[in-house]
């Protein structure tokens, strides 16, 4: 049996990644992918890209497992490289422990003429024939196939959204919640902001509640309805990311309905506490309640001081879970929506002048 191995750290995986293994695939009858960490290194790599969100070996595994589920012949597995000397002074112990690791799946290998690595990396060929006695195949050195590589992604990974795999970009997407008290704009202006970036947004799952399941009226409205206005609002997040187009953008966060909750029912929710602590958004964008109140029949907090104890409410809550905000403070319709894409704008370029812009607004 013909053995393909192909060694990568796949920080992220990418479609020049994929193209190699499936290539692989094709020239051997089964394919190890080798998904190389350490510690050091991978920290360095994170913290000098403009990920916004970290991607663990875990992740990196979970990637390439997804993307070629159906696909029997392809296997992969982590492998620790954080006590190697870095190459090319490294290769002999890196070398010898990847020996160990095939080898404990594929007990009789030949390395001479069982296996044949696979890999786009020019001196590859030399040191694989040195230290494991095994064949090289090189594919796409030049990357004219796919034009792309894992360094540039880290670098700028909105230029090259297009080449990342759907499993990466649902880890990568960022998540951007506008949020507000009744009446404040929230939702006509996610709707304003999905329209002009071209993606998707998940409405605040409450008021498609209160519609459904209670004839529109908050009035019905109890307390153990909130549990499931939780996990409903979490299933459109989800959805959301997963069809988004370069980031979601998601009406109310879990502080906001934990604010209704007390407000309302007079009483904690440790359920609600348990989604704000563990599912966290990217950028929280707050609108000021400081625009005409509307009426439409789903809402009750309309009185002046009411709205600005709600306001108050939610900016003691986001203090309490360290989650920062953006406020836009702006009383005009028009510049809070200039605001709000700017701000976007901003944050995808990976700045960090988000208040500052928000201000510029007012």
């Amino acid at each position: 049996m013909k053995i393909g191995i192909v060694v990568g750290r796949f920080l992220p995986l990418h479609t020049g990644h994929v193209n190699l293994i499936q290539r692989a695939s094709g020239l051997v009858d089964k394919v190890y992918v080798v998904v190389s960490y350490s510690d050091k290194g991978d920290t360095e790599m994170i913290s000098n890209s403009r990920f916004i969100k970290e991607i663990t070996p875990k992740d990196r595994l979970r990637f390439v497992k997804q993307t070629f589920k159906h696909q029997d012949t392809i296997s992969s597995f982590l492998f620790d490289e954080s006590n190697c000397p870095p190459f090319p002074e490294g290769w002999e112990i890196w070398s010898s422990l990847l020996k160990k690791e095939i080898e404990s799946r594929e007990p009789d290998i030949d390395w001479e003429n069982d296996v044949l690595f696979i890999s786009n990396r020019k001196d590859d060929a030399k040191y694989n024939l040195k230290y494991f006695n095994a064949k090289t195949k090189s594919i796409d050195p030049e990357y004219l196939e796919y034009p792309v590589n894992s360094w540039e992604i880290r670098e700028n990974p909105s230029k090259y959204w297009e080449f990342l795999p759907r499993e990466v970009r649902e880890h990568l997407i960022p998540i951007i919640t506008i949020c507000g008290g009744e009446s404040s704009g929230k939702s006509v202006m996610i709707d304003k902001l999905a329209n002009a970036f071209n993606t998707s947004s998940a409405w605040e799952y409450g008021r498609e509640y209160v519609f459904e399941k209670l004839g529109g009226d908050e009035d019905s409205l109890q307390y153990s309805d909130y549990e499931k206005i939780v996990f409903g609002h979490q299933s459109n997040v989800l959805y959301a990311a997963r069809n988004a187009n370069k980031f979601a953008l998601i009406d109310t966060d879990y502080i906001t309905t934990l604010a209704f909750c007390l407000t309302y029912e007079k009483k904690d929710n440790p359920i609600i506490r348990e989604f704000v602590q563990n599912y966290k958004f990217d950028l929280t964008i707050l609108l000021e309640n400081n625009v005409k109140w509307v009426n439409d029949g789903l809402r009750s907090i309309g009185e002046s001081e009411r709205r600005k104890k709600f306001q108050d409410l939610l900016k003691e809550l986001y203090k309490e879970y360290k989650i920062p905000y953006i406020i836009v403070k702006s009383d005009n319709y028009e510049k809070r929506y200039l605001a709000c894409k700017e701000i976007i704008k901003a944050y995808l370029n990976g700045q960090d002048n988000l208040q500052e812009i928000a201000d510029s607004f007012i």
